[in-house]
């Protein structure tokens, strides 16, 4: 069938009531495999998981997920698949804390004005992004990343390829994630030495 955002198959036949059990099923599914992380090497269960993205789609968000996340307090669904799928390391907020309250005179000030630049034209036009993530928190986690990694310049584009996870996660999940996938997935892209 067709694809949509939020569900596998867009054109279902089922009833509303009918699809909120088969989501609700699902995201079922999708809790025993994240909580099995113990019981199986990383790369099978996000074998296991893949497959299910794939073929079933990932459920809506709740809107206690939704409420969650627009106050940051905690990752939904689509957050956590984003972290497992990225083998994030567990981490602690009060290490990007130290970044955000950092008195430090970094090279990261440097590249305010070009930082400063990208950060209002980040997908201004997308609502759901401005909504989800405010400029201020945008900025924040841009720099956070620039301390945590000093070798690391601020590359244009950077503040587009954040934006996702801030759309999906709250800003202390999305600093450990983002950092996690510019490090660890993109390492070329971003430690070239690009203007």
């Amino acid at each position: 069938g067709s694809r949509s955002f939020h569900m596998a198959s867009s054109s279902s036949p089922l009833g509303n009531g009918a699809q909120e059990e088969e989501e609700e099923a699902l995201r079922e599914e999708f809790e025993q495999l994240l909580e099995e992380a113990s019981s199986e090497d990383r790369v099978a269960r996000q074998q296991r998981l893949a497959q299910l993205v794939f073929t079933r789609g990932v459920p809506r968000e709740t809107e206690e997920e939704v409420m969650r996340l627009q106050t940051h307090m905690e990752p939904g669904l689509r957050a956590r698949l984003w972290k497992a799928f990225l083998a994030v390391p567990p981490y602690e907020a009060e290490e990007y804390l130290r970044y955000v309250h950092c008195d430090d005179e970094l090279e990261a000030w440097k590249e305010a004005a070009i930082i400063e630049d990208d950060v209002p034209r980040t997908l201004k036009k997308n609502f759901e992004f401005s909504a989800r993530a405010p400029q201020d928190i945008l900025w924040r986690v841009l720099y956070c990343i620039l301390r945590a990694i000093p070798t690391q310049k601020y590359i244009q584009g950077m503040n587009v390829t954040l934006a996702p996870f801030l759309v999906v996660m709250p800003e202390v999940d999305a600093f450990f994630s983002y950092r996690r996938f510019i490090t660890m997935f993109w390492p070329t892209y971003y430690l070239s030495g690009m203007p």
